[in-house]
């Protein structure tokens, strides 16, 4: 045979290999889509996961900062009511050392008029 006839003219098996290429190029473009529609699915659910994820932050956040004002909310009740706590003690003392004042007065009262009783029952003597 001629070089150019060898060349033009495909045989079977040429042919056949051709096909198998063709079939196993279709069946990797088929691979290749289905592989971008299972990224592309995967990427969707991640960015649905994603905003799932930021909402769930942002509610967090503000939970966060409605527990850091009831914080310090609580945390005023708390410096007013030790304030207030201490306010009475402070008034209390004074009245136990007022009551001891007192005590201490009557007891010295009560000394004098014993006193000026045992002059005066002297005197009555003196005076019989």
């Amino acid at each position: 045979l001629p070089l150019h006839s060898a060349v033009t003219a495909p045989t079977k098996r040429d042919e056949e290999l051709v096909r198998q290429l063709i079939e196993q190029v279709e069946e990797k473009n088929r691979q290749i889509e289905r592989n971008k529609n299972e990224l592309d699915a995967a990427v969707r659910e991640k960015s649905k996961m994603d905003n799932e994820m930021r909402q769930q932050i942002g509610g967090l956040q503000v939970s966060l900062d409605e527990n850091r004002k009831e914080k310090e909310g609580l945390q005023h009740e708390r410096d007013v009511e030790r304030r207030e706590n201490e306010a009475l003690r402070h008034a209390l003392n004074d009245e136990r050392r007022e009551k001891a004042n007192i005590i201490q007065q009557k007891e010295q009262l009560q000394h004098e008029f014993d006193q000026q009783h045992r002059q005066k029952a002297t005197l009555e003597q003196q005076v019989e």
